[in-house]
Order: C-alpha cells, then sequence, then structure tokens
C-alpha cells in the first residue's frame, strides 16, 4: 500500500509582508512613485539591455524651483500637496512610454528607454514645460511652481547608471542656481562650476569673522535739485583666494544656505551706523536704503531686530528703507 504524505503551510502574510518592505524599499511613500534605488535598478537594467537593442538611453532629472520657500511660506503640508500634485501630472504625461521616479526631496527623474531621435527629448521637455506653466490649486490657492531640469545621455554623458543620474542632477542644480532657462544637457564645465559653488559657499560662512563683506553706499541724486536723496547699501565681498566674488554669485548661494540672515543683521546695523555718521557729519537726514530677503522676512524676530538697530544707531525710523528683492 503506498501512501503520500504532504504538509501545506499557509506563505500569503509571508508573501504580504514581503511585498510591503518591498515598496518601502523602492517606492516613496509620499507619492507612490518609485524611488532612487529603483531608478538604479531600473537604469543598469536597460544599459545592459541597450548593449543588444542598441537604444539610446536618457535621464532628466527635475527640480522644483525655490521649493523650500514654498515649504517655509506655505507649511509642509502644503508642500507636500503640492509635490502629490506634481508628480500626478508628470505621472500622467509620462504614461507607459517612460518611468517616472521621485529620486529626492523636490526631485524627480524620468528615465527614457528609446532616446534615439533628439526631438523625442524635445518633446517630452515641451511637454513638461506646459505643465509647470498651469497653477497648481491648493486650498483654493492658485500656486506656479516652475522647474528646472538636466538631461544625460548613455553614452554621450556616463556610461553607468550613478554617472547618469549625477551628471543629469548637476546639469539640473546647474541651471536652477543660474535661472538663465529651464534645462540643459550636461557638460563637463557644470562640474567645474558646481566646485566653484562649493568653494564659496564654505568661504562665506567665515566671510564676516575675516572681515570680508563690506558695503559700497551708492547715492540716490534727485534729478531736480541735484542733491542726494539718499544712498543704497550694496553688500561685496572680496575673498583672499578668491579674489572679488560678484554679489550674482553669492547672493544666492547666502539664500540658500539661510547664511543671508545673520548677513542681513550685519548689513542692516552696517547700514544704519553710515547713516547715524553721515547725518552727524553733514546736518542732512538722508535715507538709507538696504535689500532684504524674503528669507529674511519668514524670521519671527525680523521686525524685533529692526527695532533693534535703529535704537543702538538712533537713526530715525522714517530714513530707514527696506527694499524686498
Amino acid at each position: 500500500l503506498e501512501s503520500i504524505i504532504a504538509i501545506g503551510r499557509d506563505i500569503t502574510s509571508s508573501k504580504k509582508h514581503e511585498e510591503h518592505v518591498h515598496r518601502l524599499v523602492y517606492y516613496d511613500y509620499l507619492t507612490d512613485l518609485p524611488n532612487r534605488d529603483m531608478l538604479l535598478e531600473n537604469l543598469n537594467d536597460f544599459i545592459e539591455e541597450a548593449l543588444y537593442t542598441k537604444n539610446k538611453l536618457a535621464v532628466i532629472c527635475i527640480g522644483l524651483d525655490e521649493f523650500k520657500k514654498l515649504n517655509d511660506t506655505f507649511g509642509h503640508t502644503r508642500g507636500d500637496l503640492i509635490l502629490k500634485a506634481v508628480s500626478t501630472r508628470l505621472n500622467h504625461l509620462v504614461g507607459e512610454k517612460h518611468k517616472l521616479y521621485r529620486i529626492g526631496g523636490d526631485e524627480f527623474a524620468i528615465l527614457i528607454k528609446d532616446a534615439s531621435k533628439d526631438d523625442k527629448i524635445v518633446r517630452l521637455l515641451s511637454k513638461i514645460e506646459v505643465i509647470f506653466n498651469q497653477a497648481i490649486v491648493i486650498e483654493e490657492n492658485n500656486l506656479y511652481v516652475s522647474a528646472s531640469m538636466g538631461i544625460a545621455i548613455h553614452g554621450l554623458h556616463g556610461f553607468d547608471a550613478n554617472t547618469l543620474i549625477a551628471n543629469a542632477d548637476t546639469a539640473m542644480n546647474t541651471i536652477k542656481r543660474k535661472g538663465i532657462d529651464n534645462h540643459a544637457y550636461f557638460n563637463e564645465s557644470m562640474k567645474v562650476d558646481i566646485y566653484k559653488n562649493v568653494q564659496i559657499e564654505n568661504a562665506l560662512r567665515t566671510s564676516i569673522i575675516n572681515n570680508e563683506l563690506y558695503l559700497n553706499f551708492q547715492p540716490q541724486i534727485d534729478a531736480i535739485s541735484g542733491n542726494i536723496r539718499g544712498f543704497e547699501a550694496l553688500l561685496r565681498w572680496h575673498n583672499s583666494e578668491l579674489g572679488y566674488v560678484p554679489p550674482d554669485e553669492f547672493i544666492m548661494i547666502l539664500e540658500s544656505t539661510h547664511q543671508i540672515i545673520e548677513v542681513g543683521e550685519w548689513v542692516l546695523r552696517e547700514a544704519c551706523e553710515f547713516q547715524a555718521r553721515f547725518s552727524e557729519k553733514t546736518g542732512q537726514n538722508v535715507i538709507i536704503s538696504v535689500n532684504i530677503s524674503a528669507v529674511q522676512l519668514l524670521q519671527n524676530n525680523f521686525v524685533d531686530g529692526i527695532k533693534k538697530v535703529i535704537e543702538i544707531t538712533g537713526i530715525k525710523p522714517s530714513m530707514l528703507e527696506l527694499e524686498i528683492t
């Protein structure tokens, strides 16, 4: 007499656990899009496949402009709603032709599996631009969010997944920093720009201590009388290693790193002291104009800080003019 003994085990819960862990590792919790790790895996697979199919791969990195300011202004909850809205629109646009990922806080990536024709990338970039020209409605408010895009093509801008992603990201950050255009293909000179940017950021941290920052006071002339109406305080910087650094190269870095708060306080104090000295020496009460960053305005003690400087320097409040950049 023959018999068969079988042992069965229900692995449903185990499989569900595996799927749950897989989603935690490879998918973004907020947008439910695949993440950077999934992009790396997919890109490595497609690169290997492209050796046989001869397909040209491309990676587009998309970064939302000034997203940190949006978060600071409207709060992280609304910031998350903006990210969800952007991901939904991009996902609808990409469809099944390409793959969309969320690879960082405000960064997305699109993997194009067949970019043999350059106009395919151009057409896609144009469609993405249309998306960002449309308002995002958050709690009945119309918000407009712009984006910067960097493109890296396999074989031209790198041969492995990590290099392609890094170079697309470098191109995106270069465009975001310069604010000249909304997209660019990677080139090696961008790495030099990024390195210089890091140098500037590091050097700025000790610029006040080393007395490298100074103010130029530009006269404001009354066109009718020819008299000096006031002065505008213009921030300038000369570093011992970098030499004279133009304002458009370091002001944005001060804002993005929030160093503008400390530097802004210093500028305000120096400008008001200049106004007090000028008024005492000439007997003329002229206006002193100071540029204020939006980052400074978001500080809870902003108004108190201005009052304190006015009290210390003794200038008339009506003689201080704040320009919001």
